[in-house]
């Protein structure tokens, strides 16, 4: 997803083939960015400010993979953290009406904790920084625990990981929101800066992953 040309406004352009905008609620700043800052064109990443804002992709992508979903996916965004603190949501397909998700990826005091299936699986890594981008990627590879990876500025963290998986066609998104920025309700924001949010249908390489990365 990309943000509106003129850097304002209220709603993020879904700049890939799935025309899936979203609106920004509580007006979230705008800001110029790194990675690679480019003058020429207008990149800028979303400033959220820890208490009441986020974006609301709606419920276009999680209807159109519908349920019993039997493919595979991967999230990729890069972020800076603001603070370390609570739970705070980057990425969440879910009711987001105070119940857990399909697909979370949230921030913990001490953890980033990618999650699947209402948290039947998680991995946790280990991150406390604050003020650095990084790039963020998670894999959610059909039937395969081992190859549902963490990524973390191109290199794969194991960390710990929940015993169990989830059932490889049983992965319900229909009717579930798309959100950046917050996960389980409004009451769980980001505090820090997102930006390049990318959601893939299928399972990344590590190659793949390396090229996204080193693009900036």
């Amino acid at each position: 997803m990309g943000e509106d040309d003129s850097g304002a406004g209220s709603t993020i352009t879904d700049m890939g083939s799935g025309d899936n905008d979203a609106t920004l609620y509580n007006t979230p700043t705008y800001v110029r960015t790194t990675p690679i800052e480019n003058a020429t064109y207008n990149y800028r990443s979303i400033e959220f400010n820890g208490t009441d804002e986020y974006a609301d992709g709606g419920t276009g992508l999680g209807d159109a993979l519908g349920d019993n979903y039997a493919g595979s996916m991967t999230v990729s965004m890069w972020f800076k953290n603001g603070v370390i603190s609570g739970d705070d949501g980057l990425f969440y397909i879910g009711a987001f009406t105070g119940t857990l998700g399909t697909f979370m990826i949230q921030m913990t005091s001490t953890n980033i904790r990618y999650s699947l299936g209402n948290v039947a699986w998680y991995r946790d890594v280990g991150f406390t920084d604050t003020g650095s981008w990084h790039h963020l990627v998670c894999v959610y590879a059909a039937g395969s625990a081992a190859n549902s990876k963490l990524y973390l500025d191109g290199v794969a963290i194991t960390g710990t990981i929940s015993e169990g998986f989830v059932i490889a066609n049983d992965m319900d998104f229909a009717g579930k929101k798309t959100i950046i920025g917050a996960y389980y309700s409004s009451s769980w924001p980001f505090n820090g800066n997102i930006d390049e949010v990318g959601i893939f249908t299928r399972a990344l390489s590590a190659s793949d992953i390396t090229a996204i990365y080193n693009g900036g």
